[in-house]
């Protein structure tokens, strides 16, 4: 918020007068009341009724008003945070220029009837320089009794975040408890590994120095795998004039990523019993892969295949609570407080899969509640990157959007300039629309719906 800056008074040079003559008797200074009633006699007075709104979510207030009677409540609004603080008799407020980096809005309202002065800049403008003198200072302490007030109201507000940390930190540390108990590992260890050749594709797949033949042929060599891929690329999708037989020239058409996503989607089928919610759970999965391989390109942050292999695995643990639910149902109550994301970390460091994996889907939710400056944590980018995915995947779909509290915070921290609506559609959806022919189906329909396609 910015406010006229109080004018520095005029230095005047001062001469020396003979001892025997009188020095002039300094000019008498106007008070408060004497600029008020000056200031009334000109300026047009305007009687508020409560509830009546003065300004409503202005960026900018370009005119000064003096409140001679009654109640007013300032709000400020922003993508981060709000305000509010009353405005009593006698106090002035306005001349506030726009701030394009705080994006902060006005509002102001009656709480009780009131009367107001106002006064344009125009007219402001050709009061005496005594009188200016004077709303300058009446301006200047309003300014620093707000200022205290929102020093306080920022210190509440750091309180409450802090008390909300720990006691978000504090659910998950009683979560993994329930998760580490003997009742759920054992589960647990009864669901099977992820196949052999899910392992090495993995593995292959995470190494920036992969080539074409290192994936084929892991592929060639299992049937089940090479099948899949075949019938995926020979689909009326890509709408080839031939049929392709080689599974090199099959992965230069379908592509690293939908290979990967493919064959990744088949192994959790191979050991996870299907049903509706793992259709659901597979969909959105792989819509927040794509999203996550973006963010990791487009911010030069982590590795875009690790991302993409977060994203698909990143709501397993909801699986095993469906599986959970089906097999106990005399213990609903429990399972209903499970923390799914703990369930699917514990899942996957038991299949040996890298740390950075179990520890980033582990801790994904965390970016809703806490801010990147409480986000003590390794993988901090990866993490953030998955809270984005999921934003910008509940934009795609006209969901209810996850928690945006901290959204252009972990934005900055990744190092994109863009606040989250200009990001998403200037960066999520062309990048979507690029790579449209390498999208499931599902996913382009939703694009097509939205009239993007």
């Amino acid at each position: 918020m910015r406010f006229l800056q109080r004018l520095r008074p005029q230095t005047k040079t001062l001469h020396t007068t003979p001892s025997n003559i009188a020095p002039p008797s300094p000019k008498p200074q106007r008070s408060a009341d004497d600029a008020l009633l000056y200031i009334h006699r000109i300026c047009p007075t305007n009687n508020i009724n409560t509830g009546e709104i003065i300004v409503e979510n202005q960026k900018s207030i370009d005119v000064l008003y003096i409140l001679i009677s009654g109640l007013l409540e300032l709000s400020t609004s922003s993508n981060e945070t709000s305000f509010r603080l009353e405005i009593k008799k006698g106090e002035l407020f306005g001349f506030i220029s726009s701030n394009r980096s705080t994006d902060i809005s006005y509002t102001i309202y009656a709480k009780t009837p009131s009367t107001l002065i106002t006064i344009s800049k125009r007219i402001f403008i050709s009061f005496p320089d005594e009188i200016k003198q004077r709303l300058y200072e009446m301006l200047n302490n309003n300014f620093i009794t707000i200022f205290s007030q929102s020093i306080a109201h920022a210190n509440y507000i750091s309180e409450k975040n802090s008390r909300l940390i720990s006691y978000v930190n504090c659910l998950n540390s009683r979560s993994r408890e329930v998760v580490h108990s003997e009742l759920i590992q054992n589960v647990i260890n009864k669901i099977p590994q992820l196949p052999a050749y899910a392992y090495g594709l993995l593995e292959k797949l995470m190494d920036e120095n992969t080539s074409i033949q290192d994936i084929a042929t892991p592929i060639q060599n299992d049937p089940a795998l090479a099948g899949i891929v075949l019938k995926t690329v020979n689909s009326a999708y890509y709408g080839l004039q031939r049929k392709i037989s080689d599974i090199h020239n099959a992965i230069l058409h379908i592509g690293f990523n939908n290979v990967y996503q493919i064959i990744l989607n088949h192994a959790v089928k191979s050991v996870i019993s299907e049903g509706g919610e793992f259709h659901e759970i597979q969909f959105h999965s792989t819509l927040i892969s794509i999203i996550s391989h973006e963010i990791s390109i487009l911010s030069n942050k982590s590795k875009p295949l690790t991302m993409m292999t977060i994203g698909l695995l990143h709501d397993i643990g909801k699986i095993v609570v469906f599986l959970l639910k089906r097999k106990y149902a005399n213990i609903q109550s429990l399972l209903e407080i499970l923390d799914d994301a703990a369930i699917g970390g514990s899942l996957l460091q038991s299949w040996g899969l890298p740390e950075r994996i179990f520890q980033v889907i582990e801790n994904h939710r965390l970016p809703e509640f806490c801010p990147p400056g409480s986000l003590q944590h390794e993988y901090k980018d990866e993490i953030a990157i998955l809270y984005l995915a999921h934003v910008y995947s509940d934009m795609l779909m006209d969901k209810l959007l996850s928690s945006t509290i901290y959204l252009n915070d972990y934005l900055s921290m990744l190092g994109i300039p863009q606040n989250g609506l200009q990001f998403y559609e200037a960066a999520i959806l062309p990048a979507l629309l690029k790579n449209q022919k390498r999208l499931p189906d599902a996913i382009r329909a939703i694009l097509k719906d939205k009239g993007q396609l």
